[in-house]
């Protein structure tokens, strides 16, 4: 058990009692600190916050896990649930406490075709799930766009996949969760039950996630889409619920060029049929030509060039209204004029991605879901940018940020959290006082993933 209101501190004899129990544990060197992200315990994928661990545990079994939670818990050491570390705001970093490393904890634990779910532990990677689900024909039901983050890493924050403008985020397709809380204990639970309700998108306050049971589908792993170009961003949103709502595409992705204001994608459906491709007709935006797309080779390229800046991120969830495409316009016109006026178009030279997202109505989600109750947009402003430029960007972010909340808009928890960007009561509302009663009940003396509700 947890020993009630102990003051979290950093206990060096962890480290000889972890190797004594026959765990790796590593005390990151200045050497292991300038690899750099992603090897390095000390950086994510912002790559402009560097923040040093007395050490980090990597378990090989759950066994392994279950020995490094209580040693952890039981000296008080504040710790870090890390995998792929894909955040930009240093959520997966700590100073003076540890890092519990997951990746090797990455096994497909057990298929239920017959229930259309699978079961992984909590640091596979959707890259993984994919390999493994591909040759069943299916795939799981909203499937991330950036397969190297891990299952339970996207799952904590909620989750954006291809399917997400009709089913909301990735967590509606968790089916179970199993959860080791500090105490030792390891909970199997399912909708309605208030750890399984809270952990989704709670950022792993409440327990280490160890198994995770997701909804699948069949799928064919190609991809039939069109092109499509808007030469501004209210003709994009006339479009869009054409593509979403009419044609009801399984896919639609798309990028807004700050610069120009235009804004680029594609839609489809998931099929190998030239002929199932949209209309090229009825549209503002101009159509190009249909092509086949092999699902499994895009999405499971490796990092490229654009993972190299640095990446002081901002991912933003504003107000949609389809039946007002010229209203919705002038608010992205109105965070387009910011963007361009801070400098922050010439970092992005790929433009942003949006995405539309349907109304809770629609798409029930868990209590800590970033949405709204109504239609939405997550727009993902990741700049790249010299690591010795991001201080200079860092007020424009966060004037962004507050600009969010002021429109009624939330953030997506894997971006920035300067202090006093992050308002809380905004962010949960309703859910933010059973979310704490529950954290002073499993983690009583801030352990776990310290940062969010300090």
């Amino acid at each position: 058990m947890v020993p009630s209101h102990r003051e979290p501190r950093w206990d060096p004899s962890i480290v000889d009692e972890a190797r004594a129990r026959g765990i790796v544990v590593a005390t990151p060197s200045a050497e292991d600190v300038a690899r750099g992200f992603p090897e390095s315990p000390a950086h994510d994928f912002g790559k402009f916050i560097e923040r040093v661990p007395g050490a980090v545990l990597r378990p090989d079994s759950q066994e392994q896990l279950d020995v490094c939670v209580a040693l952890l818990a039981g000296h008080g050491v504040p710790f870090k649930v890390r995998g792929a570390g894909h955040c930009s705001g240093g959520q997966t970093l700590i100073a003076d406490g540890a890092v519990l490393d997951l990746r090797d904890l990455c096994w497909v634990v057990e298929d239920r075709p017959d229930e259309d779910a699978l079961v992984v532990e909590a640091a596979a990677t959707w890259l993984e799930v994919c390999e493994y689900l591909r040759e069943a024909g299916r795939s799981p039901s909203n499937l991330t766009m950036n397969w190297r983050t891990t299952v339970a890493g996207s799952l904590m924050t909620g989750g954006f996949g291809d399917a997400s403008h009709h089913e909301g985020p990735q967590i509606n397709m968790v089916r179970g969760l199993e959860l080791l809380t500090l105490d030792g204990t390891r909970h199997q639970v399912g909708p309605g039950d208030p750890l399984f309700d809270y952990t989704l998108a709670g950022r792993g306050q409440l327990g280490v996630v160890t198994q995770v049971t997701l909804a699948t589908v069949p799928r064919v792993w190609s991809i039939v889409a069109r092109s499509y170009t808007w030469q501004s961003i209210e003709d994009y949103l006339h479009d869009l619920p054409i593509l979403t709502r009419e044609l009801r595409c399984d896919v639609v992705r798309t990028r807004i060029s700050w610069t120009r204001g235009r804004v680029l994608g594609a839609a489809g459906y998931n099929s190998a049929d030239l002929s199932a491709a949209p209309p090229d007709y009825g549209f503002r935006g101009r159509a190009g030509e249909a092509q086949v797309i092999d699902l499994f080779a895009a999405g499971g390229e490796g990092p490229n060039d654009h993972w190299l800046p640095a990446c002081p991120a901002l991912e933003l969830i504003l107000p949609y209204a389809p039946e007002d495409p010229a209203g919705s316009a002038a608010l992205l016109e109105e965070l387009r004029r910011q963007v361009v006026d801070a400098g922050l178009a010439t970092y992005t030279p790929i433009g942003s991605a949006i995405m539309s997202l349907p109304p809770a109505s629609v798409a029930p989600h868990a209590p800590l879901a970033p949405l709204l109750s109504g239609p939405s947009h997550v727009v993902v402003l990741r700049p790249e940018v010299p690591v010795a430029k991001v201080p200079a960007l860092l007020p424009a972010l966060e004037a962004i940020g507050r600009w969010c909340y002021a429109q009624g808009g939330k953030h997506y928890l894997v971006g920035i959290e300067p202090p006093g960007l992050l308002d809380l009561e905004r962010q949960f509302g309703p859910a933010l006082a059973p979310f704490r009663r529950l954290k002073a009940q499993w983690d009583p003396n801030g352990l776990l993933n310290p940062g969010l509700l300090d």
